[in-house]
């Protein structure tokens, strides 16, 4: 099976098993499970849920919910309530991450 990676930090734990937030094209992001098959430092490969090419949330998980709007872009310096989340492209596993 063709397994995706993504840094590790964007995997987030909840009662019904790991997840990530998926930034979709309408910049809305989608709360999906995923099954973690390994993580070997700061990478984590997903064995399903995922797909190489989408877009993961990687800071800032804590402020989201399901559909939430995003604007994708690196956290602000003035250290404001409204920073962006940091997003993160996954990958086919074995790929060097960006």
């Amino acid at each position: 099976p063709q397994m995706t990676s993504v840094p590790t930090v964007a995997v987030q734990p909840s009662q019904k098993g790991p997840f990530v937030y998926v930034v979709k094209p309408d910049n809305t992001v989608e709360m999906r499970p995923v099954q973690v098959a390994l993580t070997e430092g700061d990478n984590s490969a997903i064995s399903q849920g995922l797909k190489g090419g989408e877009k993961v949330v990687v800071e800032g998980q804590t402020r989201l919910k399901d559909g939430a709007a995003v604007h994708e872009g690196k956290a602000a310096t003035n250290g404001g309530a409204q920073r962006a989340p940091k997003v993160a492209q996954a990958g086919k596993a074995g790929e060097a991450s960006q």
